[in-house]
C-alpha cells in the first residue's frame, strides 16, 4: 500500500521517514514550495537467481572511506507529461532498467557487513539483498530548480534519498544499506533521479559507471538478457589492489574507531548554491596568465589545474576577513589510480582506487596579485607527483586528514571533467541539472563537464549567504 503525505510538515515527516540519522526539516523550513507526495516505497534487487551470494572484503583503498558520510547526488532531466505517463510508462520502466543494471553493480544492492569479531568490512550480498526504492511527485517550481540562480541550498534535500537505518545483526555484526535511490516525479515539467551512497563501498567513477550502465539500458529497452558487446562489466575482485606496505590495519585502527559509520547530514539551513562555469576562452585565460606570471615553468599545466587555483582563490578570499594571513589552507586533490599503481588494473575496477594530495599555503599567499599562480604551481606540483608516484606517502594519510581537513581551512575538490556527467542520457536527451547535494555539508566543491560541452567546466559550491555573493563577484572577475 502506498503511502501519501498530502502536506509536508514536520509531524508527518517525523511519521513518515522513520530513517535512523535523519534530521526532520524544521518547521521554519516547511512551505507549500516544498510539497511533496511519496506514492511508494520498495525493495529492488538484481534479476532472482542471477547472482550468486557473494562476500567482497575492502581493500586498504576503501577502508579511509569510512569517516565519509554518504555520497548525495541529484539528477534532473526535462520530461514534459501528465502523470500518468509516469505511472505508466516512465516509472516500470525505470525500475526494470535499474533491475538488469544490478545484476552488473550488485554491490550497491548489498549491505556492508562489520564483523564484531574482526572488525574488518565487507560488502555482502545475499539471495535476500535489494536497495531502498522510493517513488514521490513534487510540486516545486521544476524551472527553478534546475536554473543557475542562486537557490537556497536546502531546497533541493528533498529530493534525497536516506539509507535505510543501520542495525546490529543477532550474531552482532554491524550492518548498513549501500544504496538507496529516490525517483521524483515533476508532472508536465520534468524528472529527478536522486541517489545516496557509502563511499567506503564505490568511489566516483564506480557510481557514474552505474549510473551510464542504468541509463544506457532504459534508453535502449535491453532486458537483462543483452549481448556482452551491450554489457558494463564491472570488475569486482578487490584483491587486485596490492596493500605492499601492510597499511590495512593500520588504516583500519585510524579510520573505523567504532562499530558505526556517518550516516546522516545536517541539514544546510543557511546556505546557498551556486553553479558556475568556466568556458574554454577563459580556462585558456588562466593558463595564460600563469604561463606568463610563473618566476619558473610549471611542472604540469591543465584545465583541471587553473580550474581549481582559480576557484580555490576565490572561495578562500571570500571567507571571513578576520582570519590571519599566516593561516595555512589546504586544497584537498583526489586522483584517479587505477592505470598507475605500475600492475594492470581494470579501468572497470568496482571499488576505490583514489589517492589524495594535500596543497597547503598561507591564506595572505592565495588571495595576494599572484595567489592563483602560486595556486597552479603547487596543484601542477601535486598532480606530477600523482603521475609519478601515487601512493607515495600513503602511510601518513591518517595524520594529515586529522591535521588538515578541517572546517575553515580545507576544501576538497569532488567530482571531474573526465565523468562525462551529463552524458548520463536515459532517453530523455541530457540531465538539465546536476547536484552533488553532500557538499551543502562539506567544504568542498564540485567540478564536472557542462550540459553545453565544449570543455566547459560547470563548478558548483554551497556558502552562506554573504560569502556567496563575495564569491560570485570574484569569479565575474574573469573576462568571459
Amino acid at each position: 500500500m502506498s503511502e501519501r503525505i498530502i502536506s509536508l510538515h514536520s509531524a508527518v515527516i517525523k511519521a513518515t521517514l522513520p530513517f535512523a540519522g535523519i534530521q526532520p526539516f524544521p518547521d521554519s523550513l516547511i512551505s507549500s514550495s516544498m510539497a511533496l507526495t511519496i506514492h511508494e516505497r520498495c525493495q529492488v534487487s538484481p534479476p532472482k537467481g542471477s547472482i550468486p551470494a557473494t562476500t567482497l572484503p575492502l581493500s586498504f583503498l576503501d577502508v579511509p572511506w569510512f569517516i565519509c558520510h554518504p555520497m548525495q547526488y541529484i539528477c534532473l532531466y526535462d520530461l514534459v507529461h501528465p502523470f500518468s505517463y509516469f505511472t505508466d510508462t516512465a516509472l516500470p520502466s525505470l525500475k526494470s532498467s535499474l533491475c538488469s543494471a544490478l545484476e552488473d553493480f550488485f554491490p550497491f544492492a548489498a549491505d556492508l557487513l562489520i564483523p564484531h569479531h574482526s572488525r574488518k568490512a565487507q560488502i555482502v550480498y545475499t539471495a535476500d539483498s535489494s536497495l531502498s526504492r522510493t517513488i514521490a511527485e513534487s510540486a516545486m517550481d521544476f524551472n527553478r530548480l534546475v536554473s543557475s540562480s542562486l537557490q537556497d541550498a536546502v531546497d533541493v534535500h528533498p529530493l534525497v534519498p536516506h539509507l535505510p537505518p543501520s542495525r546490529i545483526s543477532e550474531e552482532g555484526d554491524f550492518v548498513s544499506p549501500v544504496m538507496a535511490i529516490q525517483i521524483t516525479v515533476f508532472p508536465n515539467s520534468g524528472i529527478c533521479i536522486g541517489v545516496e551512497f557509502l563511499h567506503v563501498a564505490a568511489d566516483g567513477k564506480s557510481f557514474q559507471d552505474f549510473m551510464k550502465a542504468w541509463a544506457g539500458i532504459h534508453r535502449s529497452g535491453l532486458s537483462s538478457n543483452r549481448s556482452d558487446e551491450e554489457r558494463v562489466r564491472p570488475f569486482h575482485d578487490r584483491r587486485i589492489i596490492r596493500d605492499t606496505n601492510g597499511l590495512e590495519s593500520i588504516f583500519y585502527r585510524r579510520f573505523l574507531s567504532s562499530n558505526a559509520i556517518p550516516t546522516s547530514r545536517r541539514i544546510p539551513v543557511d546556505k546557498v548554491r551556486g553553479t558556475f562555469h568556466l568556458n574554454k576562452s577563459q580556462l585558456d585565460q588562466l593558463k595564460e596568465m600563469v604561463l606568463k606570471k610563473a618566476s619558473s615553468k610549471p611542472r604540469h599545466m591543465s584545465k583541471f589545474v587553473v580550474a581549481c587555483a582559480f576557484v580555490w582563490h576565490c572561495w578562500v578570499s571570500a571567507q571571513d576577513k578576520s582570519l590571519e594571513d599566516d593561516q595555512a589552507h589546504y586544497l584537498v586533490l583526489l586522483a584517479d589510480c587505477r592505470s598507475r599503481l605500475g600492475y594492470p588494473i581494470p579501468t572497470s575496477y568496482f571499488g576505490n582506487c583514489l589517492t589524495v594530495r594535500f596543497v597547503s599555503t598561507s591564506r595572505g599567499t592565495l588571495i595576494g596579485e599572484s595567489g592563483i599562480v602560486y595556486a597552479a604551481k603547487s596543484i601542477g606540483d601535486k598532480v606530477k607527483e600523482v603521475e609519478e608516484d601515487p601512493l607515495k606517502g600513503v602511510e601518513g594519510w591518517p595524520d594529515e586528514v586529522a591535521e588538515k581537513v578541517k572546517p575553515g581551512i580545507h576544501l576538497a575538490v569532488a567530482g571531474s571533467p573526465r565523468f562525462k556527467v551529463y552524458d548520463t542520457d536515459f532517453g530523455w536527451g541530457k540531465p538539465r541539472k546536476l547536484h552533488r547535494v553532500h557538499l551543502d555539508d562539506s567544504n568542498g566543491f564540485g567540478m564536472s563537464d557542462a550540459r553545453q560541452g565544449d570543455d566547459t567546466i560547470e563548478i558548483d559550491v554551497a556558502l552562506d549567504k554573504s560569502t556567496m555573493e563575495k564569491f560570485a563577484a570574484l569569479f565575474g572577475k574573469l573576462h568571459p
